[in-house]
């Protein structure tokens, strides 16, 4: 669905995370190991903290030569980087190109020291164990204060971290009974995945001519047991066409759970069904009823309540947006407004313009019919 879902890496048997020197200038690297004859990596300086992606070969004799942001389909003309791997598992080597030589000294990187607003984070705390070279960057990071906004009778404080751009905004005031500290921290974390995600793009896109990940985000909807952002992201991380998605944030702030529709809209028989898009469980009962229930039936109920916009007995052309589709109302973003449960289908390339209409509001006194397995006050 809409924006892409970086998540962590892929586990690898051999994977290591180092620090060190290029000539003078510290950086962070890291190497993936497992076949010899296509190691992969990436790099950062410290001063600047975008990756730049490493592709070689280590041979027999143990060493390493490596290519910079390679071009996929081009054959490796230069390989500037050259380690060896030492004894007490440091790699010492160079980095050459044209007249100019620099020396390369790395060592396995240490967990970096957190500060008191780090360590609480859920979200940094599980790169140490997932993504030592992620945590490393985002610890030398530091989100700057914007301005300030009142929204919905809450005051909010916005901040943007420098390198990415990624903003988003904590609370200042909210619902009586509300654990501020605990729902900011939520957000944080929010805003480090998305950083963390600005880097990954940008690291695939370096290997096709450049990367883009622009964001905006826009608060939706807040009342004292739910909220919801838009998360709209324009990006280009490699492949062959640019993309973009909104990927709303939707909380209990009471738990500062990220409520799924099922959370809030449930129609079928039994307990409401929850997908877990890092271990897949419930993949296929959960891709069932979206399809033969929830689909169906939100394209039947929206048929009625918008007839006109879901071109309901009207002629189509090849260039119309089909609506009538109940595929494209299968795996849906969606959200807390005023006016209702905002729902958008979504549909594949070529017909992207159809997304995001501004009329398919579910009404709640409908979404109190079919509540979910969570208590929720709702308009």
């Amino acid at each position: 669905m809409a924006l892409l879902a970086l998540g962590f890496p892929a586990a690898h048997a051999d994977t290591q995370v180092l620090q060190g020197i290029l000539g003078k200038t510290p950086i962070t690297v890291e190497l993936t190991l497992d076949d010899p004859n296509a190691v992969s990596g990436r790099y950062f300086y410290q001063k600047y903290h975008s990756d730049i992606a490493l592709d070689g070969q280590l041979d027999a004799s143990g060493t390493l030569r490596m290519s910079e942001n390679q071009q996929y389909g081009d054959e490796q003309s230069q390989q500037p980087w050259t380690l060896h791997r030492n004894n007490d598992g440091s790699w010492s080597g160079n980095w050459q190109r044209k007249n100019q030589t620099l020396p390369i000294r790395l060592t396995p990187a240490r967990q970096p020291a957190l500060d008191e607003q780090e360590q609480a984070s859920t979200y940094l705390n599980s790169l140490a164990k997932d993504s030592l070279y992620d945590l490393i960057r985002l610890a030398d990071l530091a989100f700057t204060k914007g301005k300030t906004e009142k929204f919905m009778g809450y005051q909010l404080q916005w901040w943007t971290e420098p390198t990415s751009k990624i903003s988003l905004f904590t609370w200042l005031s909210g619902p009586q009974g509300v654990d501020l500290t605990m729902l900011n921290q939520v957000l944080r974390d929010k805003q480090w995945q998305e950083v963390t995600s600005y880097f990954e793009c940008m690291l695939g896109g370096s290997q096709t001519g450049g990367g883009d990940f622009e964001q905006t985000l826009k608060p939706m909807y807040f009342n004292t047991s739910v909220m919801s952002v838009s998360v709209f992201t324009s990006y280009f991380c490699g492949g062959a066409h640019p993309d973009f998605g909104d990927n709303p944030i939707n909380l209990d702030v009471h738990t500062g759970k990220e409520l799924t529709l099922e959370d809030v809209f449930w129609l079928g028989d039994g307990k409401p069904i929850h997908y877990n898009d890092r271990t897949y469980e419930n993949f296929d009962e959960f891709s069932q009823y979206r399809s033969d229930v929830f689909a169906p039936w939100i394209m039947s109920y929206f048929s009625k309540l918008y007839p006109k916009d879901m071109g309901v007995n009207q002629a189509k052309s090849e260039d119309d947006c089909d609506y009538q589709d109940s595929d494209v109302w299968q795996f849906v973003p969606w959200y807390f407004t005023a006016k209702g449960l905002y729902i958008s289908p979504y549909f594949a390339r070529v017909a992207r313009a159809c997304e995001y209409p501004d009329w398919p509001y579910l009404p709640y006194s409908e979404v109190k019919k079919h509540p979910g397995d969570i208590a929720l006050t709702l308009p």
